[in-house]
């Protein structure tokens, strides 16, 4: 029934929003954030909405190695232990603090922070963002796509925001592995942040696949931007890619930290056939010249 109204009267007050000139009558929200278990080694993390249990410390003399924080189990750690109470500290290498469990309390990881829009306060536009030379042949690519599509106001901006040199440690397994083409025990390397941005409702919006309109491209214009990158990458002389096509587990966010809740996660079979498709159709247009599958999972046994 609460459901029902809720839904009559987000609809209703829509309009009424509307006529103000706004584009709608609804509050937004993040997802609630992760959180972190001091439970299993295995388990680093609750989840939006997953029941855990908590201890508040008031950093008191007598129990060193606590600071004035909060400490927090997911339910399976929680339960999974068997004794009257729980050994917790900020340093595992220093005497741990005994609490009776039933000074932890029951919460649920629901809070949600309000989503706010913020100006730049340098630009206020996106567009003004520095271009480089990757950007402009991504965002050129793209466009030209859509372009041939028919798709005029579906314009895509592709900035570089974040390029640094970093150095690689090689671990010895690996090393023993790639025997022929490992040298170092490092090697430098340079990496990049690289987003696509599409104006929805006035707002710049990092769409990813899930926000990106129309839906009927969506997965065509992630297909481009990988393309193009790779196209760009080959004019420089490269000779070889890697893609990395994992799936996420449920409640693992590899870039942001979190998704909306309608948008599923791909299993592998899917995540690797859309990769094929992509590689195949590079394949036929003389971009690529041979891809080979290989699952990292048989090469390495932890």
């Amino acid at each position: 029934m609460c459901t029902k109204l809720a839904k009559l009267f987000v609809e209703s007050i829509d309009r009424v929003v509307q006529e103000l000139g706004y584009c709608c009558g609804r509050q937004y929200a993040y997802l609630p954030k992760l959180m972190l278990c001091y439970g299993k080694q295995q388990c680093w993390e609750i989840p939006s909405y997953g029941c855990y249990y908590y201890y508040y410390s008031n950093s008191e003399p007598s129990r060193f190695n606590l600071s004035s924080g909060k400490y927090t189990f997911c339910a399976n750690c929680f339960h999974s232990i068997k004794s009257e109470s729980i050994l917790i500290g900020d340093d595992p290498t220093q005497t741990l603090v005994e609490i009776p469990k039933i000074l932890f309390l029951l919460a649920k990881n629901d809070i949600q922070e309000p989503e706010i829009m913020i100006d730049c306060i340098v630009c206020t536009r996106l567009q003004q963002l520095p271009v480089t030379d990757l950007s402009s042949r991504l965002e050129e690519h793209v466009n030209q796509f859509l372009l041939d599509k028919y798709c005029h106001k579906s314009r895509v901006t592709i900035r570089v925001l974040y390029s640094s040199d970093k150095i690689c440690e090689i671990k010895p397994q690996l090393k023993k592995c790639y025997l022929n083409q490992v040298a170092d025990n490092n090697y430098p390397y340079r990496t990049k942040v690289i987003l696509a941005f599409q104006e929805i409702e006035s707002v710049d919006v990092v769409f990813f696949v899930h926000f990106f309109r129309p839906k009927l491209y969506r997965q065509d214009v992630y297909h481009e931007i990988l393309i193009g990158y790779l196209d760009y990458a080959k004019q420089h002389g490269y000779m070889y890619a890697h893609i990395w096509a994992c799936s996420a587990s449920e409640g693992v966010n590899y870039i942001f930290r979190c998704r909306p809740p309608e948008q599923l996660l791909p299993k592998l079979k899917r995540l690797q056939d859309w990769c094929r498709k992509m590689l195949d159709n590079e394949i036929a247009e003389r971009l690529v010249i041979d891809y080979k599958i290989k699952t990292i999972y048989k090469i390495f046994v932890y």
